[in-house]
């Protein structure tokens, strides 16, 4: 039987379903909206990201390449009505958080329109998020750009060999990109060539991801189109370890007198302009029988007296090619224009531009080497540079233990027999009260927990550790003092801090500049830089900003603000550092001609005793007799020092016997976590025997390697100091105390005279 509903129900049933189709509409009309809203919002950001002419332009790295974990340069083109004054770049760093750089922008020569930044990228995938902002802080512009999915900007791993030219001869140019390509074809150096100056960095650091700069002053114009900034900036960059070639003949006048751009890099005095008629020794230099065609013209030369360093080439009393050390970086001067036309057309060109390069076919067939046991070394170790192998030891605290899976095994298999077999017995058989389950299982259950919290107490520390090693290098000649550090984090609890760097040090130094950032792992492996996907983990974000401040010469700071910590988790950093050492270094070390030994007396000019002290020169050694050398105390090299080969005590020859009773090098463990030992083999790459003993690269922040050095007339002090010199500064308060493991070694490069016979 149907029942009839009242009049009163069915009128209410009636507004409700009225009611209900009201706000149906009501959210589709909101759906609409929020659609139209997102469809705006897209075409914003599509003409955010769009390469309209009207619009920024940005180029990332060296002409649209950008090498991981490294410093490099953006360059961004403004319409003519913005004057952007800094800058906001949001991009993934070496451990897939996002970072914010915040700085000043930096205005290329008297071009209002063209302004130049700076970017460290971890990630080959992703956005690069710029924001511009002017003087009083409105944001002017913006752009997001996707990486990883065109081919501009180009991703290059961090252990790429990367030779910078400034738009050279078409012959020279092509027989640079010829030599870049020797080698394995995914570890062969990578040739840019600038086609204009406006892309220089404009400051030091952001050279980190070059190895060699190629310089040719024919073209005076093109030269003369790089403002002093750039000059300063390529400057600081060789001192830094950077390796620079340049060849100047022609307009030597202009470039290599008093005031000229290039006298900064000249390995002696210019004093004027010879001639070359015939070149025998140039041939046989470049190793070829074909002869150079003067065609009735002499080569001009750039006369260099009292040439410094090693003249590699010479005729007529004409130094032709010099190498010289200069600060921790290396120079070599071609004094004859090297994109002249009878040079450019001489069969033998080719082989000469090699010889000039052969530091790149070392590092080439170095890593030729090492690729071909790189499978298992990676698959097995999680690396393959030895800035890899130098994150292990970082990454371990003494104070931060794991429990064996044994134990986890047990104790889940307990907590399971707890809550089950073990509880059901317990009631059934002692209670008789089933229903008690709903106290005992509550009860065991926070019991465990507090067991596994109480775990983690004890075998983790409660205040935040840090592991550091610090390498502090100064140049006797010029009194620069380079710190560099390794530095990982551990927090035991999460949250975030802000980062910088002491202004003043253990040795009494004030700080001039630093650059503080993260720290990238090379390669391909867990963590690394060249990962080719995201983990998929939200991570939070930070910010690094960097501060000019005013003075002769400006400060320049930087710190590192919300730094987010995670439990248990560590944050590996990365920072150098620059001032001047306070007082003149004394040394009168010299290579007597007669005995083939260095002679004379060192002295420790430092506030700090200095622990197994080493002397490095050209292919030996010296240790000291006794452990150690207290400030201001001098030696006599000849009967304090006992000598032997630098290669033999790198690699520990005289500590390892074979079967026959003949010492051998002491073999290269992968494994090895000892600090010290890493940062020996990390600062004496190349004297220890490079790839060929060690079986990895050091492509990745190779720059700490000095032994070029050795063979530039230059000797080398090393020491070890027991405090940390240069500690960070965590919320403000100094870490000194919080260092769980730390390792500080100095180098002090000496000059060397050489005594006639």
């Amino acid at each position: 039987m149907n029942s009839i509903l009242p009049a009163s129900r069915l009128t209410a049933l009636h507004s409700l379903r009225d009611f209900l189709v009201v706000k149906r509409g009501i959210r589709l009309l909101l759906l609409a909206v929020l659609l139209a809203w997102l469809t705006c919002v897209s075409d914003g950001v599509a003409a955010i990201s769009g390469d309209d002419s009207d619009d920024l332009t940005v180029t990332f790295g060296f002409d649209g390449h950008l090498k991981l974990g490294c410093w490099q340069p953006f360059l961004v083109k403004t319409p003519a009505q913005i004057q952007p004054e800094r800058f906001e770049l949001t991009v993934l760093d070496g451990d897939d958080a996002r970072i914010t750089y915040r700085g000043p922008l930096r205005s290329i020569g008297s071009d209002l329109n063209q302004h130049q930044g700076y970017l460290k990228l971890g990630r080959g995938y992703g956005t690069a998020h710029l924001k511009l902002f002017d003087p009083n802080g409105v944001l002017v512009a913006e752009k997001v750009v996707s990486l990883g999915q065109a081919a501009d900007p180009e991703m290059l791993e961090s252990t790429r060999q990367i030779i910078l030219t400034l738009a050279p001869s078409d012959a020279l140019a092509q027989t640079v990109t010829s030599i870049g390509m020797e080698g394995e074809r995914d570890q062969a150096a990578i040739v840019i060539n600038l086609g204009s100056a406006e892309q220089l960095p404009l400051d030091g650091f952001c050279y980190e991801a070059i190895d060699t700069v190629f310089l040719v002053t024919s073209d005076l114009e093109r030269i003369e189109k790089i403002n002093g900034a750039q000059w300063e900036a390529l400057e600081r960059w060789v001192e830094n370890g950077g390796r620079l070639i340049f060849s100047v003949a022609q307009n030597g006048e202009k470039l290599l007198a008093a005031n000229g751009c290039l006298n900064r890099f000249c390995p002696g005095e210019f004093a004027g302009q010879g001639r070359l008629a015939a070149n025998s020794r140039l041939e046989s230099f470049a190793g070829t029988d074909q002869v150079v065609d003067y065609d009735g013209q002499p080569i001009a030369v750039a006369k260099i007296s009292k040439a410094v360093g090693q003249v590699i080439l010479k005729q007529d009393q004409l130094p032709l090619v010099i190498r010289t050390g200069k600060g921790f970086g290396e120079i070599v001067m071609v004094t004859f224009d090297l994109d002249s036309t009878s040079i450019k057309q001489w069969k033998g060109y080719s082989n000469l531009i090699h010889r000039l390069q052969n530091q790149v076919d070392n590092q080439e067939a170095a890593q030729a080497q090492v690729a071909s046991s790189r499978g298992s070394s990676v698959s097995h170790f999680g690396y393959e540079d030895l800035i890899g192998q130098l994150r292990v030891p970082l990454d371990r605290f003494k104070g931060v233990q794991f429990l064996a899976f044994n134990w986890i095994a047990l104790l889940i298999g307990l907590y399971i027999l707890c809550i089950g077999p073990g509880d059901y017995f317990f009631l059934k058989k002692i209670t008789g009260k089933m229903e008690l389950t709903w106290i005992t299982f509550p009860l065991v259950s926070l019991s465990f927990c507090g067991l596994a919290i109480w775990i983690s107490k004890v075998t983790r520390p409660l205040d935040i550790q840090l592991n550091q090693l610090e390498i502090i290098d100064v140049d006797a000649s010029s009194n620069l003092v380079r710190g560099t550090a390794w530095c990982n984090l551990y927090s035991p609890a999460a949250g975030k801090c802000q980062i910088s760097l002491s202004q003043k040090n253990a040795l009494g130094w004030e700080i001039e500049s630093d650059q503080l950032s993260w720290h990238g792992l090379p390669g391909s492996g867990l963590g690394g830089m060249q990962t080719k996907s995201s983990p998929g983990i939200a991570r939070s974000g930070y910010q690094h900003a960097r501060h000019l401040l005013p003075g002769q010469p400006p400060t320049d700071r930087s710190e590192l603000l919300e730094l987010p910590l995670y439990v248990s988790a560590t944050k590996p950093l990365f920072v150098q550092y620059y001032t001047t050492f306070p007082s003149t270094i004394r040394s009168n070390l010299r290579l007597s001609l007669k005995t083939s030994r260095l002679d004379g007396t060192l002295l420790n000019p430092l506030d700090q005793r200095l622990k197994n002290c080493r002397l490095f020169f050209e292919n030996y050694a010296y240790e000291l007799n006794k452990t150690h050398l207290e400030p201001g105390e001098a030696i006599d090299v000849m009967t304090e020092m006992k000598e032997r080969a630098a290669r033999s005590l790198l690699t520990r020859r005289s500590s390892f016997v074979n079967e026959d009773k003949k010492s051998q090098n002491s073999p290269w463990e992968r494994s090895d976590t000892r600090i010290s030992r890493i940062a020996e083999m990390l600062m004496f790459y190349e004297a220890a025997g490079g790839s060929n003993y060690t079986g990895l690269t050091h492509s990745y922040q190779g720059f700490i390697d000095l032994s070029e050095q050795l063979n530039l007339g230059r000797a080398i002090l090393v020491g070890e100091i027991d405090v940390p010199t240069t500690p960070l500064l965590i919320d403000g308060q100094s870490a000194a105390t919080q260092y769980d493991q730390m390792a500080t070694i100095v180098r002090i490069v000496l000059p060397v005279t050489y005594e006639e016979r």
